[in-house]
């Protein structure tokens, strides 16, 4: 287990967000292949988050910020609370505060517009 911890308390894991990296971007292929727009959407967000915690947190929220768009086009709002959330994260790796609290804000909006 390496030392370092994340925003999100979890330890950092590199052999699993490695070994993760091929299959995300596997998924987002087939995703695209089949159509399912809101899932390729939610790959990419994690794609960057997990780029994010291989120390690549630039290339991260560029990735996530793609699902974000993706998602928005999808229709399917109320994954943008999850995907806010994750890239919201990857803002905080980035030191970039403002933006982060904008993200979570955002998806604490999405989900109560739909309760």
């Amino acid at each position: 287990m390496c030392p370092r911890y994340r925003f999100d308390g979890s330890p950092c894991m590199e052999p699993f967000w490695n070994a993760s990296l091929g299959h995300f971007q596997n998924s987002i292929k087939y995703y695209d292949e089949v159509q399912w727009t809101w899932l390729t959407a939610l790959v990419w967000v994690v794609l960057g988050y997990t780029c994010s915690m291989l120390g690549d947190p630039e290339t991260g929220r560029k990735h996530a910020e793609k699902g974000i768009e993706i998602q928005r086009e999808s229709g399917v709002e109320m994954h943008l609370a999850f995907a806010n959330y994750y890239v919201g994260l990857i803002h905080l790796e980035l030191h970039d505060l403002k933006n982060a609290r904008r993200l979570y804000a955002g998806g604490v909006e999405v989900i109560r517009n739909k309760q």
